[in-house]
């Protein structure tokens, strides 16, 4: 009994926001532009409209979901990279699974199910290779439901008691996040790379969930709408901003995000429900609700406005967005929605423009102390990126950056990352006998050159100039500062002038 009430509690404000379109024609809202703000890309089936664990994405654009594929009848997780869709399998005994995070190593978590009954299910964490159980915290079923840059993995498991409690995975450990005070039940469904948690809880027995944010050791209450009776926190990104949904005081369910412990109702399409699954390090959110016909839409919300996404894809394409979970600091957006008269996964891509600069790909690399960064950690501050190889003429870009950096036109918030190709001794070396300023520069040696080719940058130097949204404004690849061509001087003087103007017209 405890245990169908724990999966009612989870997925029932998910069934909600799950119902079917009304019968009659749709009428899909106009682009006032005229112009599609996304390219959509059609990754295959999902099994119903009704399933309650989305699809989800990393910052690569890498998606992960689930359906029975043309071997299986039974629900299979699956990766969708590159253009390729891998079948990931299952658990003995669990055969199926149901992906719910993915991180950018590529590791995916999720649900793994008997098939006998759907009360049994396991966490389980696929590797690139197999699949693994994550085992419990004594009783007899769980699920991993999100996972973080690192690969730390949240979720819940059932006590050996018969209560069910949100769980943090770490290193092989499973450790229990216990309850808000007085309760004795918890999920945990979102975590960030600051190893910040959020899900739901309740602060007695047989009580409404409430959203908790599980931090520094220390679980509490979000809070509620003014009037309301239970919230549910789902996501949270680096800078601690979470999202999720709950009730107002006239019952009805709308989507609003948390931010310094206060609750901020997001609003909905036309109607209730709306429901907020997933958020950037941008701010932008991303999730589903009605519109005033009861049909249930993808949104976008940012810049404090809801808009429905099916207003900036090509009016002719045939989809109904309907829901949207996940979005990446790229700014791609995957759901799910009507397409052919059948439900499809869609991933939504930023189309750019003359006036859109390109969005600077995310990488992940660890310094010369052993600390590992991403390049989203950086946002905020103009950011100037070089990639430096060791040779003659990266050490004179390099000395001519360094007398930059110490001259008073140099703006103090500015920060330079260095993609060094080669070893953690060499990027020592170079440090040293360039006599960059260490207190501003931040060195990442990547001896296999991967960050090198994704940005295309294996004639050095290269240098990128990023805006605070991590937009590429400038780089060196004109015949005045081409790389192996221009002086180091010039390369240098060049990347100051497009920092001073990029500061300029932040003020």
């Amino acid at each position: 009994m405890l245990r169908s009430k724990v999966l009612l509690i989870l997925f029932l404000p998910l069934l909600l926001a799950f119902q079917e379109p009304q019968e009659g024609t749709e009428t899909l809202p106009h682009n006032p532009s005229g112009h599609p703000r996304y390219r959509v890309t059609d990754l295959g089936l999902i099994s119903t409209a009704t399933d309650n664990i989305g699809p989800a994405l990393n910052q690569e654009g890498a998606v992960t979901g689930w359906h029975p594929n043309q071997l299986n009848e039974h629900p299979t997780a699956w990766l969708w990279h590159k253009g390729q869709l891998r079948i990931l399998g299952g658990l003995p005994n669990y055969p199926d699974t149901y992906a719910a995070a993915i991180n950018d190593r590529l590791q995916v978590v999720g649900i793994a199910r008997s098939t006998q009954d759907i009360r049994f299910m396991r966490p389980f964490l696929w590797d690139g290779e197999s699949v693994h159980d994550l085992g419990g915290l004594g009783g007899s079923f769980g699920a991993a439901l999100d996972i973080n840059a690192h690969g730390d993995i949240v979720g819940f498991s059932q006590l050996a008691s018969g209560f069910t409690h949100a769980f943090f995975y770490h290193n092989g450990k499973m450790r229990d996040l216990g309850t808000l005070p007085n309760g004795d039940f918890s999920i945990a469904e979102g975590i960030n790379d600051h190893n910040a948690v959020v899900g739901i809880s309740n602060n007695a027995p047989k009580a409404s969930s409430r959203a908790f944010l599980y931090a520094q050791g220390t679980m509490s209450d979000l809070g509620l709408l003014p009037g309301g009776a239970f919230s549910h926190a789902h996501a949270i990104n680096n800078a601690g901003v979470v999202v999720g949904w709950a009730s107002t005081a006239d019952g009805d369910i709308h989507a609003c995000l948390w931010k310094n412990h206060k609750i901020v109702d997001l609003g909905t399409l036309g109607d209730s429900p709306s429901t907020a699954w997933g958020i950037n390090a941008q701010g932008q959110i991303v999730g589903s609700s009605a519109d005033r016909y009861q049909h249930q839409h993808a949104f976008l919300w940012e810049n404090g406005h809801m808009e429905d996404l099916n207003s900036f894809i090509p009016s002719n394409s045939g989809w109904i967005l309907q829901r949207a979970f996940r979005i990446n600091d790229r700014g791609q957006i995957v759901g799910i929605g009507r397409f052919g008269g059948e439900t499809h996964v869609f991933l939504l891509t930023p189309v750019a423009n003359s006036s859109q600069a390109a969005l600077a790909p995310n990488f992940q690399l660890t310094d010369i102390q052993g600390h590992l960064h991403s390049l989203y950690d950086y946002r905020h501050n103009p950011l100037v990126l070089f990639f430096f190889c060791g040779c003659q003429w990266c050490h004179e870009c390099a000395r001519a950056w360094a007398a930059v950096q110490q001259s008073d036109h140099f703006p103090p918030s500015c920060l330079t990352l260095i993609v060094f190709a080669g070893s953690s001794n060499d990027a020592r070396t170079f440090l040293q006998e360039t006599q960059l300023d260490t207190k501003h520069t931040l060195i990442l040696p990547d001896p296999a050159m991967r960050v090198a080719l994704r940005y295309k940058a294996l004639v050095c130097p290269r240098v990128f100039i990023l805006n605070k949204e991590q937009q590429i404004v400038y780089t060196n690849d004109h015949d005045t500062d081409a790389p192996r061509k221009a002086t180091g001087t010039t390369i240098a003087l060049n990347a100051l002038q497009a920092v001073q103007q990029l500061t300029k017209e932040a003020h």
